[in-house]
């Protein structure tokens, strides 16, 4: 958990992650490093990154193929604002790149336009 530490954690956030992550203690160091820069590559501050593992620790079992295959489809929808999405709904980082396009398929199967998907994604999705 050095990473984390390194990063500005105190040992009671810690300790609140592996409450709700059993899996952190076996967890590889440079995965987690490689997890929070991919944050910080999609202009994700310190503080909301703090903010997206303490409300989602288990963002931290994913692998980098996982939340890059993941961005690239949110991104390729046209959903930009990465930052804002993954801090004010962190949950979002535990869906798989497949989970996303079906439900993409599905709203719009529904009727939704392109925008009103971007909608839900951003502002609804929990």
């Amino acid at each position: 958990m050095d990473i984390l530490i390194r990063f500005g954690f105190t040992i009671e956030e810690i300790k609140n992650l592996m409450d709700t992550n059993i899996n952190i203690d076996n967890l590889d160091e440079k995965n987690i490093e490689r997890l929070i820069i991919i944050l910080t590559e999609n202009n994700c501050s310190k503080k909301e990154i703090k903010n997206i593992l303490i409300s989602n620790p288990l963002y931290l079992n994913r692998s980098e193929k996982e939340i890059t295959d993941l961005i690239k489809a949110l991104k390729a929808f046209n959903i930009n604002n990465l930052q804002t999405l993954f801090d004010s709904n962190p949950f979002i980082l535990n869906l798989d790149k497949e989970e996303l396009q079906f439900l993409i398929k599905t709203k719009i199967s529904e009727g939704l336009t392109n925008e009103e998907v971007i909608d839900f994604i951003c502002y609804e999705l929990i």
